[in-house]
């Protein structure tokens, strides 16, 4: 299937162009058959200027909505940057994979910090072992099924920040009745605000957002088959401010957005009850 590239921004100016449309059109219905009755006396010529201007001002109107709503669907929120306050990691010195094949079992990853933006219970991510992992060995797995919404597990790598990055992981939904997802980071200011590319195995599609201060907005997406109970990989590669998504090695989103222009923490991601695993994380410098 097509990339679907929706600018989800722009629904609410188009339906306010749309409404708008509608008004107007209500309006001459209204008011231009009173003008025609108005002008019954006059001379035929009298009589046409009026229809004519009340089209003339229903066309301006439309000009102006359409105006707005091109100007409404360019915005883009302030740039984000780090708080000067918050010590930052420096700058990543090359590439970063990660199998967990040396990590302890039930214990959280090495070279990961732990979060759990939103309500509900604190996430647990745990090494397991797994005898179907892409990599023999031990998965990453998020254990806690706690189905409250806007609850967003999230693990952060530790090695530094990325500017222009690959994001990569293998991963597979084991569990969740809203949402089996498992995603990758990009951009991470912090745990509440970065890029994250994911794929949901009960709607079956791939999401781009991006997170302010903890809340997501919808940047784009591509729907396809992505089954759950196997294993899929999904990257997201930001260039500048090019951020594109590739699932099962297969480009499905291109978008742009500059909201996190600075160099950023990687990492991996699911949402309220989904229970995922996952394997072969990497993060790869780009030119």
């Amino acid at each position: 299937m097509l990339p679907i590239l929706n600018e989800r921004r722009c629904f609410g100016p188009l339906t306010s162009f749309f409404v708008s449309g509608q008004v107007t059109l209500v309006t001459l219905a209204i008011l231009a058959p009173l003008a025609v009755d108005h002008n019954a006396a006059h001379s035929q010529c009298e009589a046409m200027r009026y229809p004519r201007a009340f089209f003339a001002f229903a066309a301006v109107l439309g000009i102006v909505a359409l105006a707005l709503v091109v100007s409404s669907c360019g915005e883009s929120p302030t740039p984000r940057v780090a708080d000067p306050s918050v010590v930052q990691l420096p700058l990543a010195a090359g590439a970063v994979t990660n199998h967990f094949d040396t990590d302890v079992i039930d214990q959280a990853p090495i070279g990961f910090t732990v979060h759990t933006v939103g309500p509900g219970r604190p996430a647990q991510w745990l090494v397991k072992a797994a005898s179907d992992a892409p990599s023999a060995g031990n998965v990453l797995m998020q254990c806690d099924n706690d189905d409250t919404n806007n609850r967003f597990p999230c693990v952060l790598s530790t090695a530094g920040r990325f500017a222009n990055v690959r994001v990569e992981v293998k991963a597979k939904g084991i569990s969740g009745n809203r949402d089996r997802s498992f995603g990758v980071i990009a951009r991470a200011i912090d745990e509440k605000n970065y890029y994250v590319a994911r794929c949901n195995t009960v709607n079956e599609n791939i999401r781009l957002y991006r997170l302010i201060d903890g809340k997501r907005s919808e940047l784009a997406e591509w729907e396809g088959s992505a089954a759950p109970g196997v294993w899929h990989s999904i990257a997201l590669e930001v260039v500048g401010d090019q951020l594109t998504v590739f699932f099962n090695g297969k480009k499905v989103i291109e978008h742009h957005d500059g909201t996190f222009a600075h160099p950023g923490r990687v990492g991996l991601w699911t949402k309220a009850e989904a229970i995922s695993q996952f394997d072969d994380f990497s993060a790869t410098p780009l030119p």
